[in-house]
């Protein structure tokens, strides 16, 4: 019956979602990646909760070379000095949060830290064969002067 009157009486069908006012999101550094060159700080963006029909999308103020894909932000090494914004939106809200990647990922250089004592450590080796080797030719040279023991 109601698809009948519909061509004669204005039917209207609202659909009605209900949209959350967004937090303020967090910018967390999740990895940084030397392998095969320089390296990259990949930057994820997230708020409590979620939700649906959120829109994540980065800014900087000067435009380094950076790719960025929906929550997720991977910077070459080089532009660690720049502040990044991420900013999440809904239909109901928009909120952003800005941050410097160089204080943000200061946690996670323990991977700098270790690769330098890594290298201190083939040096340090390095140092310990060179020794060896110096120590044995001379007390090569020293037995070769000395003349044989005679009973």
């Amino acid at each position: 019956m109601e698809g009948a009157l519909c061509p004669f009486v204005l039917c209207l069908i609202l659909h009605f979602q209900a949209q959350e006012r967004l937090p303020q999101p967090t910018i967390h550094c999740n990895a940084q990646s030397c392998a095969n060159g320089p390296c990259n700080i990949t930057l994820s963006c997230t708020i409590p909760k979620g939700g649906n029909n959120v829109i994540y999308s980065w800014s900087t103020p000067q435009p380094p070379s950076m790719t960025a894909q929906g929550s997720i932000m991977v910077i070459p090494h080089p532009d660690l000095l720049i502040n990044v914004t991420c900013t999440v939106q809904n239909p109901a809200s928009s909120s952003s949060t800005t941050t410097s990647v160089k204080a943000l990922c200061a946690a996670n250089t323990p991977a700098q830290a270790s690769s330098l004592s890594y290298c201190q450590a083939k040096g340090l080796i390095l140092l310990l064969v060179l020794v060896v080797l110096i120590t044995g030719t001379v007390v090569v040279h020293i037995m070769a002067g000395k003349p044989p023991k005679q009973d």
